[in-house]
């Protein structure tokens, strides 16, 4: 006789939000972020492979109004209804464009010294390929190789996975635990496409 169960820990939650009124500010947001990209072509170099990525942004004062009072209210809707935090506020600590064109991808990485992180999907080709967010639970191959022998059901029932991956859309925001790895695939399409990542701090 056995008595077993089974307990999955540490389990690591990804918001996913739509904001139903994106088409209002799209335009004027999608030309904020190409204006950005003339006035610095060289941009910076992080984990971005053959895109363009900006200076920090948060506090510019010619980023759209309305997109700074939207990402709020969105992190706020999401975090305390999905999430249910116990802080007594947030703050958005960082805040960057990236622009990738054909071929350019981001490699898998991490956002240290922050408790969340975003992304904003500001402008997306009409596609599947313009390059998947895809979220990694393992940091290397011997913490997944168990997963190769384990019955399908139990993979699908507990959500065990390798990666899990997302075709982004516009008007759609991304929050997910910063010590979560993630990369972008490769854009595969021949449009542009842009989006707006930042960090957020939790405050007790």
């Amino acid at each position: 006789m056995f008595n077993a169960h089974s307990e999955f820990l540490f389990p690591r939650q990804v918001i996913i939000s739509k904001d139903l009124e994106y088409e209002y500010y799209r335009e004027e947001l999608i030309t904020y972020c190409l204006n950005k990209k003339s006035e610095d072509p060289e941009g910076k170099h992080f984990t971005n492979v053959y895109g363009w990525q900006s200076d920090i942004i948060l506090h510019d004062k010619k980023l759209p109004k309305i997109f700074k009072e939207r990402i709020k209210q969105n992190v706020f809707y999401c975090l305390q209804n999905e999430l249910n935090i116990l802080a007594t506020s947030i703050d958005i600590h960082r805040m960057w464009i990236q622009i990738s064109q054909k071929n350019s991808f981001n490699i898998q990485h991490t956002h240290p010294m922050t408790h969340y992180s975003g992304v904003f999907y500001v402008k997306t080709p009409n596609s599947n390929e313009c390059g998947n967010l895809t979220f990694h639970p393992f940091s290397d191959s011997n913490n997944y190789q168990p997963l190769l022998f384990v019955h399908d059901e139990i993979l699908k029932k507990n959500n065990m996975t390798v990666s899990k991956s997302y075709t982004p859309s516009e008007g759609t925001l991304f929050l997910f635990p910063s010590g979560l790895r993630h990369s972008v695939s490769v854009n595969q399409t021949n449009c542009d496409r842009i989006s707006i990542a930042f960090d957020i701090l939790f405050n007790r």
